[in-house]
């Protein structure tokens, strides 16, 4: 693949959209971006005109706009075009994972792969290092991906277990959010520790409810990812946690909290088996305060 050749799309302009465009064109890609909001792209040309000559899409969109973004370009795209789904987060009507769009949508054995993995887009945009996680059934699509970063700032690692890395990317945003709560709370980096690993540990067990292997969850794209989203200060979901544990309230931006719903939706009454999604819920659901519902969590 040379990248004077390949045409690259990238279908929303928010950070990690413009995160993946900024690698690619150092990369020397020809690279072509598009979003609904076209004062983000001014001079963004037609989907018609670029996906039909495009060897990769990136769908940098959130969660609830991957359907509609995908199907507004599959009468003109290409079956041996590459489409790969950055969102990590369920879609409230359907209840299914971004994986499980893709496969719903595209023809049975289509070039599709998940990306995820700790690919903060501020960092990245710096020109700091990421990881990312390509799930993919395809050696060929991994190959190709793999070529197309060599080099780069952005660590390729492969998984096959698709359906896992998806699972990982929307239960580390979910637990992330506890961990914005601690770090509200003014919780030591003990406590925080602690919690962390109590995170992972329910992260495990739920991905069984999801069908996913647990192993995955202690993956770089599980647990390597919640260390970075629960952690940063760039952080969506950290900082909402963060907020409504100092102010009591917040306006959920992230993925972790329209994806937290859907989530206990898949769980039901199994709550009870896991104390830190339980707390979450007491805060963002019952709407009791955190201070007072993440003291008896870890005084229990």
């Amino acid at each position: 693949m040379s990248s004077k050749t390949t045409n690259i799309v990238i279908i929303g302009a928010g950070e990690i959209g413009n995160a993946f465009n900024f690698v690619l064109k150092r990369q020397h890609f020809q690279v072509e971006m598009w979003d609904r909001e076209f004062s983000l792209v001014p001079q963004q040309k037609p989907l018609e005109e670029t996906v039909p000559k495009a060897e990769v899409v990136f769908l940098c969109v959130p969660s609830q706009a991957v359907r509609p973004a995908l199907t507004s370009i599959l009468s003109f795209l290409p079956k041996k075009t590459i489409v790969v789904a950055i969102s990590k987060g369920i879609e409230k009507k359907t209840n299914k994972l971004m994986s499980e769009v893709l496969q719903e949508l595209l023809p049975l054995g289509a070039p599709i792969a998940f990306c995820g993995g700790p690919m903060l887009a501020e960092e990245i945009m710096k020109g700091q290092q990421g990881v990312a996680v390509l799930a993919t059934k395809s050696p060929v699509v991994f190959a190709c991906l793999e070529k197309m970063f060599a080099g780069s700032q952005i660590r390729l690692e492969w998984s096959k277990d698709v359906l896992g890395v998806a699972v990982a990317g929307v239960l580390k945003n979910v637990y992330a959010m506890a961990l914005g709560m601690a770090n509200g709370l003014g919780w030591s980096t003990n406590a925080q520790a602690w919690l962390l690993s109590g995170c992972l540990a329910e992260m495990e067990k739920i991905a069984s409810c999801f069908g996913a292997k647990p192993e995955t969850i202690s993956s770089t794209a599980g647990l390597g990812d919640l260390v970075a989203t629960g952690f940063s200060p760039f952080s969506k979901n950290r900082e909402a946690g963060r907020t409504l544990a100092q102010t009591g309230s917040c306006c959920f931006t992230g993925e972790g909290a329209v994806s937290f719903s859907s989530v206990l939706k898949k769980i039901g009454p199994q709550i009870k088996k896991y104390p830190i999604l339980r707390s979450l819920k007491k805060v963002i659901v019952q709407k009791q305060h955190a201070k007072k519902v993440f003291k008896n969590f870890i005084t229990s």
